[in-house]
């Protein structure tokens, strides 16, 4: 059956949307119930506080109870749980152990000792104690519990058939009746799900929602409203199927329950980091280690955290600390080996391996985990050795099919990801991931192709056709200077995927329907938005210039065997673009530098993996493009090749770097340093540094007139985004000093940028404010860039020509990396019809910032003007670079192809207008003609008679007319 076919699609609908409803209950943060009239002995109230997630009142009660009567074994087996739950296990062992010895026929203490023995690694002793509990409870209603730890056990042990057969008993029982406990019944759905997931049992879904619906929302509505851990088991499984919105209500609703499990945290934080909000998935490991620093679950996700942020060394720390713990974990073992081989310690990930196997013959979750994360190291050949492997041992996993279908997408080879997503869906066709990226396979089996030497280009056949030709020019036309540039060709064809829709771009990247950029590369595919505005973020943008640094990657990742690190290859991409720094980039790089925020190369990757606020992203790339201008005006461009064939020898990044360069990243950082001080002045940009907010404010406690210190601080914010609190700063710092230039700078530098982001109305307001600022510090020092942009604009916005003029034309003097000298300067030109003057500025717009297809346009129309079709032919194409949806662009490229006498580019050209525009009888006709001119009758007739459909008085109907008759 199809993935999207039929009824199962209804019953996947309807599991999606399951969550469940709970009902009111206190706050968290209320201190514990005095008493309660239902509960009247000890050990049921400090059961009772447990479950509220009040541990320390409840270890309280519950000592005090076994205190005065060291028989109650109910009392001891709870206090047992109170200590597993707050990660005192050195306190849970040995009271379980005297438990059993005084009361070796109460199940209820054996399992809470194999549960403390879990949990410290002790695994065949625990085998023993749980079967023991479950023995004891054999001939009672109880002892689900029990019996789901020793499946759960027999699982880690990777003993299959006996984990289902500890698990058979949930099977049996929900098909006879439901248990009349609320928690008897949650572990019994727990049971049953998995002895159907490790059956293979062909109605894995029916039997996923009949325990959503029919088990746990059963046990909370009918049973009991506050049995937080049918919330909690809920919620873990639809996380576990990618249903996170379902999953973190369900979680929230065991929280408001219980405020002190882990487990929910743990959940919560395992959600935001598929979402990669790294701050929120930090923050709720660190409350569910608050509440238990031993807890396993949440050790493996600070392990992961660090994993996914590229902090390996972080990572073997949470591992061991793990380990420390529970010597045995398999989950930190096997996350320990990915650490260790991603930090190049293959010896030693060898021999954590065979610690695995000692525990687990068939691996358990080793496999999976390092397949995982070599495929998010994009070392595909590796990542599938080791699903592969673990599908061996464990053939009924759907999700190691899905991790693997998901890989092969990222690796480019979809026909292998159809088959094992394919295979994934047919275990478990309740897997949100699953059928999104199936969803997407099957989009992506409609596409057109078009093929060319070296690359694929694949696209969704209507409107889009129009940019495949174009694509795969360009494409062909920069391969060899970019594998020139890196000394490396790619083994395969690369493959350029153009998506309709900014969602099915976002799951083909990153199998979520939103990422914020327009264009990414996992290695040999590269895949974008087709480049209209309505696709992505309401702009247009440069497909062209995106392709290229996309494909750099493609080219630097293969030339490493995908081991350069991220800000390189990036850094590499964005000097590939060969286009001037945007302005606004050195605006930020100044401000960083005098600040002292510039990324050190250790933290540099964080920038795009982790940024801290809004910006840090784009300053991460200016950063990682400046560093590589560095490096090849200090040590040559062949250092970068070094790197990068050392790389592929096997090295690590910072060997490569200090290899190339004969300095430790310390020494670069150094330099680099010292150099950018240079590179900024050169700029017209200051890059003198400023101290702290907290130094310069402890300066003004003792020196509150110091015009010079305020004004200092008011730079400071500005830098650091507080624009109001800086205004303010600068503004009483004029108070003293009316000629600070500093302050006024200030001033200038908030207005200009609130006008900028301002309606006219509001622009002339804040430019009309600063006004006198600025002549005032013009006055005082007449090239300041902050006074000339705001003097500039104002004058603009006035209708003052000629002051406007003048102080463009300054602006564009001192900062010529600022592109709004030339827009102004272009327009007005152009008003006064110096063509020349207007061709001049147009360029450097163009220059400054290549992205609107308007500018190209006009361009390409002066130089057609003034008889340069070969030039015009040039920014023509330019614009189809910004805009390849436009019919008129594309009608001036095939007329100027036509009086060329270029046929062949023509007919292109005229084809993709009648793509653009099939209702319009002009279109069909100009085709015809071209047709006609090239000699092919066949084609003229075709475009004819669509001509003649649109209107039977047509211009081109004399050409079926002259036509031999078995042609017309």
């Amino acid at each position: 059956m199809s993935h999207s076919s039929g009824p199962m699609w209804g019953v996947r609908t309807i599991c999606l949307a399951i969550f469940l409803v709970w009902p009111a209950n206190p706050s968290p943060s209320q201190a514990p119930p005095a008493t309660s009239p239902a509960v009247d002995s000890g050990t049921e109230r400090g059961r009772a506080l447990y479950n509220q997630g009040y541990y320390q009142p409840a270890i309280d009660v519950l000592s005090r109870v076994l205190s005065d009567r060291p028989d109650q074994t109910d009392a001891a087996a709870a206090l047992v749980d109170c200590y597993l739950m707050t990660g005192r296990y050195g306190e849970a062992l040995p009271l379980a152990r005297r438990a059993c010895d005084r009361h070796r026929g109460h199940a209820g203490v054996w399992e809470a000792l194999g549960r403390a023995l879990v949990a410290t690694g002790e695994y065949e002793e625990a085998l023993a104690a749980l079967r023991r509990a479950v023995e004891l409870s054999a001939d009672s209603d109880g002892g689900a519990s029990a019996a789901y730890a020793l499946g759960q056990l027999y699982e880690t042990l990777g003993r299959k058939d006996e984990a289902v057969r500890a698990y058979q008993r949930f099977d049996d029982a929900l098909h006879e009746r439901l248990p009349d406990d609320a928690l008897e019944l949650t572990w019994t759905g727990m049971g049953f799900y998995r002895f159907s997931v490790l059956t293979r049992h062909p109605n894995l879904t029916q039997r996923t929602r009949h325990v959503l619906q029919e088990v746990y929302q059963h046990a909370v509505e009918r049973v009991d409203p506050r049995c937080w851990r049918a919330f909690l088991a809920s919620a873990d499984l639809l996380a576990s199927k990618h249903n996170a919105d379902s999953a973190a209500k369900d979680y929230e609703a065991a929280r408001k329950i219980n405020h002190n499990l882990p487990a929910v945290y743990v959940g919560l934080g395992r959600l935001a980091l598929e979402e990669w909000d790294f701050d929120g998935t930090e923050a709720k490991i660190a409350i569910a280690l608050s509440i238990n620093p031993s807890y396993s679950a949440g050790l493996h996700l600070l392990a992961d955290l660090h994993l996914t942020e590229r902090k390996y060394a972080a990572a073997v720390e949470a591992c061991e600390r793990a380990l420390g713990i529970n010597p045995n974990d398999l989950e930190a073992l096997s996350r320990l080996a990915a650490a260790r081989r991603r930090l190049g310690e293959e010896q030693e990930a060898e021999q954590i391996e065979q610690r695995i196997i000692c525990v687990n013959p068939h691996g358990g979750p080793f496999y999976g985990v390092m397949g995982r994360w070599l495929a998010a190291a994009r070392q595909f050949a590796e990542a599938e050795r080791f699903f592969l492997k673990g599908l061996e041992e464990a053939p009924e996993s759907a999700d190691l099919r899905a991790e693997l279908g998901l890989m092969y997408m990222q690796w480019g080879e979809e026909a292998k990801a159809r088959r094992r997503l394919d295979e994934a869906w047919a275990l478990d066709s309740f897997d949100r991931r699953t059928y999104n990226t199936l969803e997407l396979l099957d989009e992506l089996e409609r596409f057109a192709r078009h093929e060319t030497a070296h690359f694929i280009i694949r696209y969704s056949p209507g409107e889009d056709a129009v940019v495949a030709p174009y694509i795969g020019q360009y494409m062909e036309s920069i391969y060899r200077d970019v594998c020139d540039d890196f000394g490396h060709e790619p083994a395969d064809k690369t493959i350029i995927e153009i998506f309709p829709s900014h969602r099915k771009f976002a799951v083909r990247v990153t199998h979520q329907p939103f990422i914020h950029t327009i264009g990414a590369c996992t290695g040999r595919v590269i895949a974008m938005d087709a480049p209209r505005p309505t696709t992505g973020f309401g702009q247009s943008f440069n497909w062209a210039q995106v392709l290229r640094h996309e494909f750099t990657h493609t080219v630097t990742l293969a030339a490493t065997r995908n081991r350069i690190a991220h800000w390189l290859t990036e850094g590499l991409a964005v000097y590939q673009e060969d286009s001037p720094r945007p302005w606004h980039w050195c605006v930020e790089l100044s401000r960083r530098l005098r600040r002292n925020k510039l990324y050190s190369l250790e933290d540099l990757d964080w920038g795009f993996i982790r940024p801290a606020k809004a910006g840090d992203r784009q300053a991460a790339y200016a950063q990682s493009e400046w560093m590589c201008e560095y490096l090849v005006e200090k040590f040559g461009y062949a250092s970068v090749l070094s790197v990068l064939k050392h790389l592929y020898e096997g090295a690590t990044f910072n060997q490569a770097l200090e290899t190339a360069t004969g300095q430790s990243p310390a020494e670069l950082d150094e330099g680099f340093r010292r150099w950018a001080v240079g590179q900024v002045r050169s700029w017209n940009l200051p890059a003198d540094p400023l101290p702290s907010e907290l130094v310069l404010k402890g300066k003004l406690l003792l020196l509150p007139a110091d015009a010079g210190l305020r004004a200092q601080l008011a730079e400071t914010l500005l830098c650091d985004g507080k624009a109001d609190e800086a205004a303010a700063q600068a503004r009483q710092a004029l108070e003293s000093d009316a000629a600070n230039r500093r302050a006024l700078a200030v001033l200038c530098l908030i207005a200009d940028a609130r006008a900028a982001r301002s309606d006219k109305e509001d622009k002339v307001l804040f430019l009309e404010e600063a006004g006198e600022h600025a002549r005032r510090l013009a006055g005082l020092e007449a090239d300041s860039v902050p006074a000339l942009c705001v003097l500039a604009e104002l004058a603009a916005l006035k209708e003052d020509t000629a002051s406007a003029r003048g102080h463009f034309e300054r602006l564009k003097t001192v900062c010529p990396q600022d592109p709004r000298s030339y827009r102004w300067l272009a327009g007005h030109h152009l008003a006064q019809g110096d063509t020349e003057a207007t061709l001049s500025n147009l360029l450097d717009v163009w220059r400054t910032e290549s992205s609107d297809a308007e500018v190209a346009s006009q361009i390409a129309t002066i130089y057609q003007r003034q008889g340069d079709d070969r030039q015009a032919l040039l920014w023509w194409r330019q614009a189809v670079h910004v805009d390849p949806y436009d019919p008129p662009i594309h009608e001036s490229l095939g007329s100027l192809y036509l009086k060329l006498s270029e046929l062949q580019a023509a007919r292109l050209e005229f084809e993709i207008l009648t793509q653009l525009q099939p209702e319009q009888v002009k279109r069909w006709e100009d085709l015809a003609l071209v047709y006609h001119r090239m000699g092919d009758a066949a084609k003229t007739r075709q475009a004819a008679v669509r001509a003649l459909r649109l209107d039977p008085n047509s211009r081109v109907g004399a050409l079926l007319d002259s036509a031999p008759p078995q042609e017309r």
